[in-house]
């Protein structure tokens, strides 16, 4: 294997001779199949210059599918089917890490708020009647005074500062300030993915070169609106990991699925070994490493997974 050209040898590259080796594995040998040429039928992809735009250019068993559409939102729980703008194919990741969370928070509910829970506990609220029944709750606790005022002077003695705090540890008392767990919903899922793709080839190099700039087209705003007052949402992502060998299989029902997304960082490091090398004839880089970090648009909720 040569040593990949550079501006300082000058050595030239052409689509005919492979001239480095990638540092990123595509193999199909790593991957599954010994020669999946023979094997894949490969459907509709999207195309530059009569060729799939993928990166590498060479078959690929296991892959990562971008679907790029218009933003549409149906509902603030939902964005609508993508309509495709563009979409481009990379070889998985690195790294394919799926987070799920839920986000808690302490909270003081005071008198008040745990009457208030005392309450809901003891009542029958369902999704049919959550609302009425709330409404109920909220008249009960402004009118059912009896037990706050047993708590009137332990919170009394507590207001009245260092006094009232020495009083109450004195007789061996602590106001209660009744803290309780609150849960406040799912948070929404956020990844980040992480190539170092190196071009073996000319035209290795413009697909990713036009790779890229898709990425960044793709997740900048639009100016709209009377002198430009206000801001146009980007293109939203639909990333898919799929496998193509003899038959087509989508990754997802055995790693996890993405949906609808926003691209909120991207990065590009066009030094990824620590120093500057690049291909004598087209002076592209002889690897970049691309960083792309995804939020979902919509929440993970009980029986979508």
């Amino acid at each position: 294997m040569s040593i990949p050209p550079n501006v300082i040898t000058g050595q030239s590259v052409s689509d005919e001779v492979n001239t480095q080796k990638p540092t990123v594995t595509h193999g199909d040998l790593s991957q599954g199949d010994a020669n999946p040429a023979d094997k894949i039928d490969r459907p509709a992809r999207p195309r530059i210059n009569g060729q799939a735009l993928q990166f590498p250019s060479d078959n690929m068993n296991y892959y990562m599918f971008f679907k790029i559409g218009k933003y549409h939102r149906v509902s603030w729980t939902e964005v609508g089917t993508l309509n495709n703008e563009a979409s481009f194919i990379l070889p998985l990741p690195a790294t394919m890490i799926d987070n799920h969370r839920i986000q808690y928070q302490v909270e003081n509910l005071g008198i008040a708020g745990a009457g208030g829970m005392m309450l809901g506990a003891a009542s029958q609220i369902n999704d049919n009647n959550i609302n009425e029944t709330l409404n109920h709750l909220m008249q009960q606790a402004n009118v059912n005074t009896e037990s706050v005022m047993t708590t009137v002077g332990a919170i009394a003695a507590k207001q009245a500062g260092a006094a009232g705090h020495g009083a109450l540890a004195g007789a061996g008392y602590s106001v209660n300030d009744f803290m309780t767990v609150m849960m406040k919903g799912p948070t929404y899922k956020e990844r980040s993915f992480v190539w170092r793709l190196s071009p073996n080839s000319a035209s290795e190099s413009e697909r990713l070169r036009t790779i890229i700039q898709i990425i960044n087209n793709s997740m900048a705003p639009s100016l709209a609106g009377i002198g430009s007052m206000f801001f146009k949402w980007p293109s939203i992502w639909e990333p898919e990991f799929k496998y193509l060998g003899e038959e087509s299989r989508d990754l997802s029902l055995q790693t996890f699925r993405m949906k609808k997304s926003v691209l909120v960082n991207a990065s590009f490091n066009y030094t990824p070994q620590g120093i500057p090398s690049f291909f004598g004839t087209t002076s592209a880089p002889e690897s970049i490493e691309v960083r792309l970090d995804f939020m979902e648009l919509e929440y993970w909720l009980k029986g979508q997974f």
